[in-house]
């Protein structure tokens, strides 16, 4: 081509983009593309990213760690694997991206020795590899490294877990300390907000890729099982005794942070089409937007978490906490996080179990039909619709309760320090109002609304009937609890919380008994991780103040399935 100008102009991408878009049906995967655009990419747009993915690809056989379109490179590797139906993967492994990715993090944790590593939370290539390689990793690779590498993956993950910007950005927990007497099964959630509109929030970094490499990293260390323990359950009834057994401790070591690398196709079954579609939402709730190529047209505006969440969410969840530790501490001040990647800097300590059946309860109420006769609240002062908690103005607290006597019926209350609104709550639905088989009778009807919160249960066996898309709703509440078996051992919970259209997951956990009042309200924050495992950050007590805190780890059970 270089031999004749009419030849490279002919040739060129400009003029030609049906001959490169036909070299990347042939070699990567364009289904998961046609999939999740909301328009046909164009042969122009394919051959676009067919650049993109080639200079990947030279980059890493080159071994080229240079910061020069490493971002935008680090991007497009997400977006192949994030799509990879078999292909793909099969490209980046050849090339040795896993090593690329591992290399250039091991530069990085030297590099910022020196600088004591204040440049870490700043640099977006760090972060974007330890997104990608979270993606890339199985744990057959996870074992295979050294352990001092694996010390080394702790180090540069550990600032963006426990930075001032991550925890402070969220809704503050509620004091430990009641401030009013509620009925032993209510469900209390409060939020102080800390914007002029209770909204206008600062975008900060999800930190759910340095904790899930955090859990699998800290998964591979043998727990120790006390051996005065009771054997088993049964053992521990003859003797009168509560409380964990050693079979339970058994369970809590076998525990496993799920990984999107354990999912890739098999050698010997390259092509898996259904493996991009399953997890496709986590490409389109990314929070970096440069993980979509310009020149790839991706999904409209209007796609949200109410998409395919409530599916995944809807069930059983079970796994640990760890507690971070002793004075690891957070802050704002950049010249003041050099502890947070020291190796003197106290680890993730004590892993403990948790537990949580949740149910989603959707509102389909439009925002203009959900003031009625008797409840009007102050447009800016409050919404229910808030993708958070409650909104308020600054130092106004607002209460949200939600009382569940029995599956049929609840209360839901909202309540601020300058007036005080009771939402009754019942299961009695006008005929006309009955749900699909995807939403049970049991409700959450709230009288200031015109429809009630209406319990989300999916039943594919009814496929006669039209189900409301949940995409539509404008608001999801989410309640739980501990199951029995699981109390018996590590203590009963219940749980209250929101899905917000962004996909964030916020739980207040409270105890079940009166007895455990003392371990206070927990907050749970966290993200479904392309679909496989629910991570996130909790805390006790008010940000700033001296609460436990520390990062979970959950996954859903076989009794979900």
């Amino acid at each position: 081509m270089l031999t004749s100008s009419t030849l490279y102009r002919s040739l060129s991408l400009s003029s030609a983009p049906h001959l490169y878009a036909n070299i990347f049906r042939a070699c990567f995967d364009s289904g998961p593309i046609r999939r999740s655009s909301a328009s046909k990419p164009t042969d122009s747009h394919l051959a676009a990213e067919l650049v993109s993915r080639y200079r990947l690809l030279r980059r890493v056989r080159g071994h080229d760690l240079s910061h020069e379109t490493l971002k935008t490179d680090y991007c497009t590797a997400m977006r192949m694997l994030l799509e990879s139906d078999g292909p793909n993967q099969v490209d980046s492994s050849l090339v040795g991206l896993t090593k690329f990715v591992a290399d250039h993090l091991e530069h990085c944790l030297e590099e910022h020795l020196s600088d004591h590593y204040c440049q870490i939370l700043t640099d977006d290539n760090i972060k974007l590899a330890i997104e990608l390689f979270v993606l890339i990793l199985s744990r057959t690779d996870i074992t295979a490294f050294s352990q001092g590498f694996r010390e080394h993956l702790l180090l540069v993950s550990r600032p963006f877990i426990l930075s001032k910007s991550v925890v402070a950005k969220s809704p503050r927990a509620p004091s430990c300390a009641p401030t009013t007497s509620h009925e032993e099964n209510e469900y209390v959630l409060c939020h102080h907000s800390t914007a002029p509109d209770g909204c206008d929030r600062t975008p900060y970094h999800d930190p759910s890729a340095a904790i899930v490499l955090t859990f699998v990293l800290k998964e591979l260390d043998v727990l120790e099982i006390p051996p005065h323990l009771p054997v088993d359950r049964n053992t521990a009834e003859a003797s009168g005794r509560s409380g964990p057994t050693q079979q339970d401790y058994l369970v809590v070591a076998k525990y496993q942070t799920p990984l999107f690398g354990d999912d890739r196709p098999l050698a010997e079954r390259t092509w898996d089409s259904s493996r991009s579609a399953r997890h496709g939402l986590g490409f389109h709730f990314c929070e970096d937007s440069d993980l979509q190529n310009p020149d790839v047209p991706g999904l409209g505006p209007d796609v949200h978490a109410y998409t395919s969440l409530p599916y995944l969410l809807t069930g059983v969840w079970e796994g640990i906490y760890m507690l971070s530790g002793p004075n690891a501490k957070g802050s704002e001040d950049p010249a003041k996080l050099s502890d947070l990647a020291s190796p003197l800097t106290p680890d993730f300590l004590c892993r403990t179990p948790m537990q949580c059946s949740l149910s989603l309860y959707f509102c389909f109420d439009g925002q203009e039909a959900a003031i009625s006769s008797g409840f009007t609240p102050n447009v800016g002062d409050w919404t229910i619709l808030s993708n958070q908690i409650i909104t308020s103005e600054v130092g106004t607290p607002y209460k949200l309760t939600v009382r569940q006597e029995n599956a049929m019926s609840s209360i839901f209350t909202i309540e601020s320090s300058s007036s005080f609104h009771h939402i009754a709550i019942s299961s009695s639905l006008p005929s006309d109002n009955l749900t699909s088989h995807f939403f049970a009778q049991d409700c959450l009807t709230v009288s200031g609304r015109r429809l009630p919160y209406e319990k989300f249960v999916f039943d594919p066996s009814h496929e006669s009937q039209t189900p409301k898309d949940p995409s539509q709703a404008t608001d999801c509440i989410l309640i739980g609890q501990t199951l029995e078996e699981h109390e018996q051992a590590w203590g009963a919970y219940k749980y209250v919380g929101r899905l917000s259209k962004s996909g964030q997951v916020t739980l207040k956990r409270e105890p079940k008994n009166a007895s455990d009042a003392g371990f206070g309200n927990w907050i749970f924050e966290g993200h479904l991780h392309y679909g496989a495992a629910l991570v996130g950050i909790w805390r006790s007590g008010e940000p700033g103040e001296d609460g436990v805190r520390g990062i979970f780890s959950l996954r859903k059970t076989e009794m979900s399935s």
